[in-house]
């Protein structure tokens, strides 16, 4: 069965996500305190395609685990203030959850948007049929290390503040070393499955405009906009 919104060529989808994925990447990294409209932006957009190639009850449960978080960030934060202990701001706090979210939000399009097929297809394409089968691999863990890096983000934020975050790297790393074990290991017993001919639709002027509209406001909104 086709999804919803595949309507929009491979490229435009890929493009598209690839540069709100950046945008919001880079916001995290250079902008942390700031770029507020831009994150509600990052938001809204993938709020709206979200709605447009799914449902809203899947929209609903791609909020289901950052929200958990920011209401665990929000108790953590409140407590340690009764207690006494050093705490992050209340809008470092808020606007980290907020991104947090965006990208989590963003991730989520890209497993509703473009099924693993599509992405090994298009790299076989280009010649990197045994990447594209790794990469696939990877893909399909994503979901599991991007709970194990919100867990381990916000942990670290609230107990060590925002200039140590740094240090969720550790426990990211040891996970995802053993997840990578357990993969080899069901590859190496059941090897790869194979790859499947894909229909693909050309990407033409109207989703070039589009993808330009979307690409150069989020842009402008993260450099021009506090």
């Amino acid at each position: 069965m086709q999804k919803r919104g595949s309507r929009f060529s491979i490229h435009f989808r890929f493009l598209l996500l690839l540069t709100l994925l950046v945008e919001i990447v880079v916001s995290i990294t250079f902008f942390k305190d700031s770029n507020i409209l831009f994150t509600v932006y990052v938001v809204g957009i993938s709020f709206a395609i979200l709605f447009a190639v799914s449902n809203i009850r899947k929209v609903l449960n791609a909020l289901k685990l950052p929200l958990i978080f920011v209401l665990i960030g929000f108790v953590t934060m409140l407590f340690s203030m009764i207690m006494g202990y050093a705490t992050p701001s209340l809008k470092t706090i808020i606007l980290s959850s907020a991104k947090l979210t965006a990208l989590f939000l963003v991730i989520a399009l890209g497993f509703q948007w473009i099924s693993l097929r599509e992405f090994r297809w298009v790299l076989k394409k280009l010649g990197l049929g045994k990447i594209g089968s790794l990469a696939t691999v990877a893909l399909a863990v994503m979901p599991v290390l991007m709970y194990l890096y919100s867990d381990a983000y916000i942990a670290t934020l609230l107990k060590l503040g925002k200039n140590k975050v740094h240090k969720a790297l550790k426990p990211i790393i040891i996970h995802a070393a053993l997840l990578s074990r357990d993969y080899a290991q069901a590859i190496y017993l059941y090897g790869l499955p194979k790859t499947i001919q894909i229909d693909m639709k050309r990407f033409d002027v109207k989703e070039l405009l589009l993808f330009l509209a979307i690409s150069l406001i989020g842009l402008a909104l993260q450099l021009l906009v506090p």
